[in-house]
């Protein structure tokens, strides 16, 4: 082979070898870059939640068939994807396609926290194509805080005002209205000076003039109620001034009720009598009014109509004055109408007036359920008058369930019917 033949072949294979690296070059493809964000570190039960997955093709050269998908964490609940993602099993796929040397993009993903997710959030995305073997991973953490309302709680001893020496019962009523279970549940009541603890239900401890009651855990919307009785020491006059309180241990609030009742003498009493019912004769001893109500129903649902009835009687063989009924409606349900009675934030009143011995009576009060389902609904209703200090009282307890409302059945009388086919009849002969 001649000198320049072989320059020839040596350049020739020269350029091969060049020619083969680069084409092995052209081959050898970053991996694609991709990351997120949701823009918060925390985020509330209920809440939207907003993923921003950013990502780039870092080659110098265009790649084909990107596809990337977003795994949604338990616990939440697809809303809307952008640029046309679609949403599978948890899973959110977007079909990219091609994407040209060095471009970037971003798509986003919502999602709304389901009401009883609790810990962290924990979302991963990918994103792959035809000419990388990698696929790359990214992930973001949040974490779902639990907002809650504070416990509800209030008491009532049925009594403006009371004897010395006589015994005094505090009914205390207690609400999680919260969706989620509480934990640590303690209630204390302080009870005034100038009475003697007698007994307490639900295993309620006495100790330096405070009674507690280790209730622990209460489920989503439950109600409850503990009582605590007193006697009135022989030489307490004034007002007793009971303060009762209720905590948890996932809710830094304390809520607190208060109570307040007279205590008076017995001579104070007897002057009393004698001065406005000179008519009477001193030894009357009235007995409590009584009273009662009922709505029809174990369960309702929300949209549903609620009629309470409440049914009243004065057991007495004299006639009582200045009698007066009131209802105080729960949370969850808004006012209709109430024969003859008063409505005025949130509490209907019936100014009955005078009822003779033995006389009874019923007033009703409708009321809507706007209240959100598992919740239950108490409603608590009291009558007084001039001549008992003790107020009688009752309640009515109602759960809320999810559904379609009832209803009410439509009763055509029997004589309508037979006088409709009647009709038909003439009018066929």
């Amino acid at each position: 082979m001649k000198n320049g033949q072989k320059i020839i072949l040596c350049v020739g294979i020269f350029f091969a070898y060049i020619i083969m690296f680069a084409g092995t070059a052209a081959a050898d493809y970053n991996p694609l870059i991709i990351s997120k964000t949701d823009g918060c570190d925390q985020i509330e039960q209920g809440e939207s939640l907003l993923y921003e997955i950013s990502f780039e093709n870092p080659n110098g050269q265009e790649v084909s068939d990107v596809i990337i998908t977003d795994t949604l964490p338990a616990g939440v609940t697809f809303v809307d994807a952008t640029a046309d993602g679609k949403c599978s099993d948890g899973v959110v796929t977007w079909n990219i396609g091609t994407m040209s040397a060095s471009e970037y993009d971003t798509v986003s993903v919502t999602v709304q926290v389901d009401s009883n997710t609790t810990g962290n959030l924990v979302n991963t995305a990918e994103i792959e194509c035809n000419e990388s073997e990698q696929i790359s991973i990214c992930e973001d953490e949040t974490e779902v805080v639990i907002v809650y309302l504070p416990l509800i709680i209030s008491k009532t001893d049925g009594y403006d005002q009371i004897e010395q020496g006589e015994s005094l019962t505090y009914e205390i009523t207690f609400e999680n209205p919260n969706e989620q279970e509480v934990n640590g549940v303690t209630i204390t009541d302080a009870l005034p000076k100038g009475v003697t603890f007698v007994d307490a239900t639900a295993d309620g401890k006495c100790s330096d003039g405070v009674v507690t009651w280790n209730k622990g855990s209460m489920a989503a919307f439950e109600c409850d109620a503990v009582s605590v009785t007193v006697q009135v020491d022989s030489n307490t006059i004034g007002n007793l001034v009971n303060t009762a309180e209720i905590e948890c241990s996932e809710i830094g609030q304390i809520s607190r009720c208060e109570d307040e009742t007279e205590a008076i003498a017995m001579d104070y009493i007897m002057e009393a009598i004698a001065t406005d019912y000179v008519a009477e004769p001193l030894s009357v001893a009235y007995i409590p009014l009584e009273i009662s109500k009922t709505d029809g129903h174990d369960n309702v649902t929300q949209g549903e109509y609620l009629i309470y009835e409440i049914t009243f009687e004065n057991p007495n063989e004299h006639e009582v004055n200045g009698v007066i009924i009131t209802d105080t409606l729960p949370k969850g349900v808004t006012f209709v109408d109430a024969d003859e009675g008063e409505y005025s934030d949130g509490i209907v009143t019936w100014d009955i007036g005078t009822m003779s011995a033995s006389d009874s009576g019923s007033v009703f009060v409708t009321v809507v359920v706007d209240s959100d389902p598992n919740r239950e609904l108490v409603n608590f209703a009291e009558i007084k008058c001039n001549e008992i200090r003790k107020i009688s009282s009752c309640k009515d307890k109602t759960k809320v369930l999810p559904g379609i409302p009832e209803f009410p059945t439509i009763a055509i009388p029997m004589a309508a019917i037979l006088g409709l086919a009647f009709f038909f009849q003439r009018r066929k002969d």
